[in-house]
């Protein structure tokens, strides 16, 4: 993705900042609970909104002013591809790594 995700709080845009590793094992529990039917409602809402404020990694986006400044459909998006951006970055350096097959840097 060539564009990072982006998000405007009381009429300043926020960038996403380059992931950190608190981000990619959020992503992960919050995948593995949706997939094993325990994220539902309010309580999948309540994750999502808890990563966007993680991948943000800024003072000024909290949850409290996710909730008042960002629609429902556009925090979607915007999870969708803040999920989807990780999940890039992460495959892309999972492909960096030796296999034991193949000598590290071929």
């Amino acid at each position: 993705m060539n564009q990072l995700p982006q998000i405007t709080i009381n009429g300043k845009k926020y960038t996403m900042p380059k992931p950190k590793i608190k981000l990619w094992r959020h992503l992960i529990k919050f995948n593995e609970a949706r997939e094993n039917g325990e994220l539902e409602g309010e309580k999948m809402l309540d994750e999502m909104i808890d990563l966007v404020v993680i991948a943000f990694n800024n003072p000024d986006v909290t949850k409290e002013a996710v909730e008042e400044n960002v629609g429902f459909e556009e925090l979607a998006v915007l999870f969708t591809y803040i999920n989807q951006h990780v999940s890039a970055i992460a495959g892309q350096k999972a492909a960096q790594f030796p296999n034991g097959k193949t000598p590290a840097g071929t």
